[in-house]
């Protein structure tokens, strides 16, 4: 401050200043030391326009969350296409129940024709069984059809899906990351929330707007204080994470205040 007193009073001597302009010119230098310094008391350094706290480690851990959301969300892709796969041949394998249990009433009813006409020949029945007979044949053959056709289908899904052991890993990977993910979405809201609160109780008080008014010079435009544009992106970003995946953090420790 002495230094820029003493270069103020030099202007003056030299004429570049009016010396009238000096007594002013000091002041307000000490005014701005002021606010400065009473701006760097509430956690805030100037980038800019813009007077923010410490955002460092608040986006470090999201930058932790981020790669443990995607990790939960690459295993559950994975797990997702087992489970489809898995549905699929339940669901193949009920319509195969369909067929056959149709076909089991079929061999019945056949056998009961054979039986009614002594078990001989079809071609010494009457016309009418002999025709019903040939009928319920040709359905019993066009269901073994389906059912053929059903087992290949659940054969080359079998085939896809990993062995018990490789099935069991999937699902503990599964709920390993999705609770490392909970556990870094929870830890990184507190954080996150901590920030944004601090934020917008350091916008709203009255000494540091007083404070930013006086160190608002037409050089140096309009100050304020607000987080970075990374640390906005990345707070949207964590709702929108935690609403797609259904991610609400359970209630803990109070948010550390900046």
């Amino acid at each position: 401050m002495r230094k820029f007193t003493m270069a103020v009073q030099a202007l003056a001597l030299s004429g570049l200043l009016p010396s009238i302009g000096v007594a002013g010119l000091a002041h307000a230098a000490d005014q701005d030391a002021a606010a400065e310094k009473f701006l760097k008391s509430k956690g805030l350094s100037r980038s800019g326009a813009r007077y923010g706290l410490d955002e460092a480690d608040v986006l470090s851990r999201y930058a932790e969350a981020d790669k443990a959301v995607a990790n939960f969300r690459r295993v559950d892709t994975v797990r997702n296409v087992i489970l489809a796969s898995e549905a699929a041949i339940r669901e193949l394998d009920r319509t195969k129940k369909v067929y056959s249990s149709e076909n089991n009433k079929l061999w019945r009813w056949m056998n009961t024709l054979a039986a009614r006409n002594n078990h001989r020949h079809t071609e010494w029945w009457n016309s009418a069984d002999r025709i019903a007979h040939h009928q319920a044949d040709d359905k019993r053959r066009e269901n073994d059809g389906e059912i053929n056709r059903l087992n290949g289908e659940i054969g080359q899904l079998v085939d896809q899906l990993p062995k018990p052991n490789e099935r069991q890993a999937v699902e503990d990977e599964f709920k390993r990351s999705r609770e490392a993910g909970l556990g870094h979405i929870r830890d990184v809201s507190y954080a996150m929330d901590s920030i944004m609160e601090s934020y917008r109780e350091l916008a709203a008080d009255q000494e540091v707007k007083e404070a930013l008014a006086t160190l608002n010079h037409p050089v140096r435009g309009n100050l304020k204080v607000s987080p970075s544009d990374a640390l906005s992106k990345a707070y949207k970003r964590l709702r929108e994470t935690k609403k797609s995946l259904n991610m609400i953090p359970r209630p803990g420790p109070k948010p550390r205040r900046h």
